[in-house]
């Protein structure tokens, strides 16, 4: 099976759906390749904040979780508060990832998260969870939880 690449534009919908509704991400897989880079489109960048601040905003206002902050409109260009890196580090809760090229990027991105990364592993539902309760995504403490669904044990056996 050939390895896909993805770009976060063509993956927001699936992110968003997926931290709605609690469920394991399932868009990528083992082996995809993954690029966490600045959104060069302004509409896209534009589109992608929006969204992540109403997600956010529902989220954390029906958990009661105050100190969630919006991000600005130019946050995609940020280099440490940024949609991008909120966005990379769920991902990273259902997900290793490896660093394979930054080769290729500008210096300006050197040091940072920015980069084209590959799934080195799949998680299993309870390290996903494990992996949400000891992080923090943007300084919060979100007490997310994925929920399992009926689809669960399916996708256990074919990654097993």
């Amino acid at each position: 099976m050939a390895n896909k690449y993805f770009n976060l534009e063509d993956l927001h919908e699936d992110l968003f759906e997926c931290f709605r509704e609690r469920s394991m991400f399932l868009a990528i897989s083992q082996m995809d390749v993954v690029s966490f880079l600045p959104i060069e489109e302004k509409s896209v960048a534009k589109e992608l904040i929006d969204k992540t601040n109403q997600v956010l905003g529902e989220y954390t206002s029906s958990q009661e979780i105050e100190g969630f902050q919006k991000f600005p409109e130019n946050s995609c260009e940020e280099t440490v508060e940024n949609p991008i890196f909120f966005w990379k580090d769920y991902l990273s809760c259902f997900f290793d990832f490896e660093l394979i090229d930054d080769e290729g990027l500008y210096e300006e991105f050197l040091g940072t998260q920015f980069g084209i990364y590959r799934v080195t592993r799949v998680l299993f539902i309870d390290e996903v969870n494990r992996r949400f309760r000891n992080r923090k995504l943007l300084g919060l403490n979100l007490a997310y939880q994925v929920l399992p669904s009926s689809s669960d044990k399916k996708n256990f056996w074919e990654r097993s």
